[in-house]
């Protein structure tokens, strides 16, 4: 069962998501973080949410500030933003109810759920499907070198903020990397 939601991040800016229940209830929920230039309604999402739910689990998928049904410009993203939205979406997953809750991100969602998870010690989980992680990298890998400078600074700029994220998160994300949980997702 698919309940549309909003919720507001730290900023205050809306931001559209879906609640999607498992036919049996459960305490277990997985929060997706989709990619770059893409939504909640991806079809890797909503193909992720179709699986997680027959297995009894729960879906939370949302829109990043600026995409899909989320409010704000697509060119003042920031991993910060995501990832703070991310922390926002944990904590209305587990106001309604769940205790068990993983992230997982794909592409720059994969980014974000790795920041996040490492600023967190609720967690149970981490799913990651081709994690971006130098985003100038990617971005000239998709759209060729030429295409590039088309964006001015914002690229350049942004992929220097993730390193330096990453380089201030690089102790908590090689405690989750290098020191694996036991998880029990039993419902």
């Amino acid at each position: 069962m698919d309940e549309p939601l909003t919720f507001k991040d730290e900023q205050g800016h809306r931001i559209s998501a879906v609640l999607s229940r498992p036919s049996q209830p459960s305490t277990a929920a997985v929060v997706l973080c989709h990619g770059f230039l893409s939504s909640k309604n991806s079809t890797t999402n909503k193909t992720l949410t179709r699986m997680v739910n027959e297995a009894g689990l729960a879906t939370f998928r949302f829109d990043f500030f600026g995409q899909g049904d989320s409010e704000g410009s697509f060119e003042d993203i920031t991993v910060s933003l995501a990832v703070g939205q991310a922390h926002a979406a944990v904590a209305l997953v587990r106001s309604k109810g769940y205790d068990r809750i993983g992230l997982a991100g794909s592409s720059f969602g994969g980014l974000v759920a790795i920041l996040t998870t490492a600023q967190r010690s609720d967690i149970a989980c981490l799913a990651l499907k081709c994690p971006v992680v130098d985003f100038g990298e990617e971005f000239r890998l998709e759209f060729g070198i030429g295409s590039f400078p088309l964006f001015g600074g914002y690229w350049h700029n942004l992929n220097r903020r993730v390193r330096e994220h990453q380089r201030s998160r690089d102790a908590n994300i090689s405690r989750w990397l290098f020191q694996p949980r036991r998880l029990d997702w039993s419902v």
